[in-house]
């Protein structure tokens, strides 16, 4: 019989950082403290993922997906902190790409999310805009 795999998705906001466990046992889902935009962003994914997975170690994905605020570049060293065993799979996107797929999916439109921050992300035949600002 196949396993199929399981994945971590993290929503990494201001606000509060969001997990999501899907497996093939069900869904897990948990919470962390928001995200400093001006620290480094990368070790504070790897502190929430960490303590995540320690509170349920039978948790075993294969992939992380985050969609963090804050984001402007990510190396391949910083991905790699997160690459525990088992992990196969990290990918990274800016929160308001994250959100724009989980609202319009691939389609043309335009989304818009107010929150700590506030975020305008519009994809057309051939282009995108993004607007964005605190407060």
């Amino acid at each position: 019989m196949t396993r199929h795999p399981s994945y971590l998705s993290v929503y990494a906001g201001q606000s509060k950082q969001k997990l999501r466990l899907v497996s093939p046992d069900g869904v897990i889902e948990g919470s962390r403290p928001g995200i400093l935009a001006t620290e480094p962003l990368h070790t504070q994914w790897l502190e929430a993922v960490a303590s995540f997975l320690a509170e349920h170690p039978t948790a075993k994905p294969t992939a992380i997906a985050i969609g963090s605020t804050g984001l402007t570049r990510v190396t391949p060293k910083q991905l790699r902190v997160l690459h525990g065993p088992g992990i196969q799979t990290v990918v990274v996107a800016h929160d308001s790409v994250t959100k724009y797929l989980g609202a319009l999916g691939d389609r043309t439109g335009c989304m818009i999310s107010a929150g700590t921050g506030t975020i305008c992300l519009a994809m057309g035949e051939k282009e995108v805009a993004r607007v964005d600002g605190w407060g």
